[in-house]
């Protein structure tokens, strides 16, 4: 059945003092669906029942009635003049109250009822109350009464006009250190400095290439007499006495076998030799030399330049060698043809070879293979121990079979390992480890008695588990920021957000939870915390008078604040009602501003970023405390021993059932029936509306709530 809600206004009827009284009593009431709607022009099935005592207190009188409501959604009747359920009207004792009225309906006009609301009548009505007092002759008076209990506290009045400001408090405690700060910009280039002292002379440069012959000098003065030649005898012709021995200080004229011209021999010099002279800058010679080149000079070019045959002959491999002729090393046992030892090497071993790219072996190795050499790249079988795979990092071409791997620890084994099929001298596998720690054991492991290949599959939670040749790995949840946690539910792996610098983590309602508050420490005031959620709140709703003792308790009631609104004036009870909108934040009055077109805000446009954490803009908290999110909410009453307006009372924040201000009158309902609680969370199925937690008589759940709607604060501590 749909919810109806009523708005209700009693009206006591004038009577002369003088006249009879009569048995009944106006009442009228405003009647609007969950809608907010107005219920108009239709009948309306009504039991009306006269409670006495408190509001849970015996029906001392019970009546139905089936008024019509008008075109305002308004309906009118006399409470006395309909059918009579239990007790009687007239014989209602006055005196003896209080009385509470309470209202129910079914809007279909039957007697499907709905409990609206139950209301106090605070003043007893004058002429049914004189009808019963006796004779109209006033009597002496009495005796004076005891004082009545302290009646409730009314509404909190204005603020009044801030104080003069106080003294200066005294210095307060020196803070804890902050963090570093980020590193300062870098600061300008400094002056040049000085110059260094020289530094220590350098190595002495590679020699440079001979440079080019310089030009001949000119020709000394004539000697005494002539020079002839004839054949190889040098005649001299003149007088005179020479010095002994004899210089001979003329040129040589004309170029003849024998003879030098410039620096060049002739090229008919055969079976002679030029022992000295001089100093050459360059000596060319066209035909080979027979012998040697001795003394200092510089390089020797053209056909000197190639040797002939060696000065001392020397053996290669046993093969005489003096550089006349090629010689033929064969292809014996050990020896290499390139890189490919001979096929028929046996009984020898190859020690050393230098530095090899490849090395391709055709025949079985027997023995072992040692040194730096990266892959083994043949079909022979290693029938040795492998004590070393060196620089290598697999094993490829082939299966390692019959033997024992006894420690594979840098490395990892890929493709297909064959294993034995067990049996007496069966080979195995021990302490076969992951390798490196970030390659995992991959392919098959194949043989007849061994387990089939393993196929790796994960699922969404729970503990691993192996089906067949499945193993079944649960998928963990993943941290989004440093400092989150994983626990074990009891069925799956559950993620906890990390906490806040200072916080604990405690222990509540079987999993751990971050708390601000450690448990043992002291509260502050006004402070309560649940140590199943592991949150500080205040102990009782924002603008509570004190704190509540019971549920219905309007001293702990507190303000109605619109989604979003700080405190100024508003959130009072009994703030006047304005349909004029608020362009901003801060609407700069008290009214309680609302209206019937939809999203029904205060604010136009609507802002979604009010209320949005401790330091949010019109965060109406105390200083460290907040508005709380709807997640927040929800773990607090998963805490609660029944979700009801009972269990929310019974809980540590002492909820009450407050009640709430339509958006589009400001007029409160439910009160002491239901409550309605705000939360900082913003509908993410309708931006323009919020999350607020209703507390129903049977139910306590998160709803969506028009932004305009007067609702209970209660914040936590940050």
């Amino acid at each position: 059945m749909r919810k109806i809600l009523i708005s209700v206004f009693i009206c006591l009827i004038s009577l002369n003092a003088l006249s009879q009284a009569p048995e009944k009593m106006s009442y009228q009431a405003v009647v609007r669906d969950n809608a907010n709607a107005l219920v108009v022009d239709k009948v309306v099935g009504m039991r009306i029942s006269i409670l006495r005592g408190s509001v849970t207190g015996t029906p001392a009188y019970v009546e139905t009635q089936s008024p019509r409501s008008n075109t305002n959604g308004l309906i009118t009747l006399e409470i006395g003049a309909g059918t009579v359920v239990s007790g009687s009207f007239a014989g209602l004792n006055w005196s003896i109250g209080p009385y509470f009225i309470q209202t129910e309906i079914d809007p279909s006009g039957g007697s499907n009822y709905t409990i609206l609301g139950v209301s106090q009548l605070v003043s007893v009505p004058y002429a049914l109350y004189a009808k019963t007092s006796g004779s109209s002759t006033p009597g002496p008076a009495g005796p004076a009464g005891a004082i009545g209990p302290q009646g409730p506290i009314g509404p909190a009045g204005p603020a009044g006009a801030n104080g003069a400001t106080g003294a200066t408090g005294p210095q307060g405690d020196q803070g804890p250190k902050g963090d570093t700060g980020p590193a300062g910009a870098i600061g300008p280039q400094g002056p040049k400095g000085d110059t260094g002292a020289t530094g220590p002379q350098g190595p002495i440069g590679l020699t440079g290439p001979v440079g080019a012959n310089g030009t001949n000098g000119i020709n000394g003065a004539a000697g005494v007499g002539g020079v002839t030649t004839a054949g190889t005898n040098i005649i001299l012709t003149g007088s005179g006495t020479v010095a002994n021995p004899y210089v001979v200080s003329a040129n040589i004229p004309a170029a003849a076998a024998g003879t030098l011209t410039g620096s060049s021999l002739n090229a008919t010099v055969t079976g002679s030799s030029l022992t000295s002279v001089g100093t050459l800058s360059n000596l060319t010679v066209t035909n080979p030399i027979v012998g040697s080149v001795t003394g200092s000079s510089g390089s020797t070019t053209g056909n000197a330049a190639t040797a002939t045959t060696l000065a001392t002959p020397r053996n290669i491999n046993g093969v005489a060698f003096d550089g006349s002729a090629d010689i033929t090393v064969p292809a014996a046992a050990g020896t290499l043809s390139g890189t490919t030892l001979n096929a028929t090497v046996t009984g020898s071993s190859l020690t050393s070879v230098g530095t090899l790219t490849n090395l391709t072996v055709t025949n079985p190795i027997v023995g072992s293979i040692s040194g730096n050499s990266a892959t083994v790249t043949t079909n022979a079988n290693l029938t040795g121990p492998v004590t070393s795979l060196g620089n290598s990092t697999s094993i490829t071409d082939g299966a390692v079979t019959d033997a024992k791997i006894a420690s594979v620890s840098a490395s990892k084994i890929t493709g297909t390992l064959s294993v034995g099929q067990g049996g007496t001298g069966a080979t195995f596998l021990s302490g076969l480890v992951k390798g490196n720690g970030t390659n995992a054991l991959t392919g098959a492991i194949s043989g007849t008695d061994y387990q089939a290949p393993i196929t790796l599959t994960t699922t969404g939670s729970g503990a691993a588990t192996l089906t067949g040749s499945t193993l079944n790995i649960p998928t963990l949840a993943n941290g989004t920021a440093a400092g989150d946690m994983l626990y074990w539910n009891g069925t799956a792996w559950v993620k906890v957000t990390a906490g806040k610098s200072g916080q604990v983590m405690v222990f509540g309602n079987g999993k751990p939870i971050w708390s601000s508050y450690t448990p043992g420490a002291v509260l502050g005031t006004g402070e309560v915390w649940n140590p199943k959620t592991g949150q500080i709140w205040m102990d009782k709703n924002l603008g509570a008078i004190n704190l509540p003792t019971s549920k219905t308790d309007p001293h702990g009631y507190g303000n109605y604040y619109q989604w979003g609104r700080g405190t100024d004036g508003h959130e009072l009870s009994n703030s006047t009602f304005s349909t004029t909108l608020s362009s901003s934040d801060t609407p700069g009055n008290s009214f309680f501003i609302g209206n019937s077109t939809e999203p029904r805000d205060w604010r136009s446009p609507s802002n979604s970023n009010l209320w949005q954490g401790v330091n949010g803009i019109n965060n109406p908290c105390p200083t460290g405390f907040r508005v709380p999110t709807e997640s927040e909410w929800i773990a607090e009453f998963e805490t609660w021993t029944s979700a009801s307006v009972s269990g929310a009372f019974d809980s540590v924040l002492k909820l009450t059932a407050a009640g709430g201000r339509f958006s589009n009158d400001g007029l409160l309902y439910n009160a002491g029936i239901w409550g309605f609680y705000w939360s900082s969370t913003v509908d993410p199925a309708n931006a323009s509306k919020s999350k607020n937690i209703f507390v129903g008589s049977v139910v306590v759940e998160s709803r969506s709530l028009n932004r305009g709607t007067g609702a209970s604060v209660r914040c936590i501590k940050d």
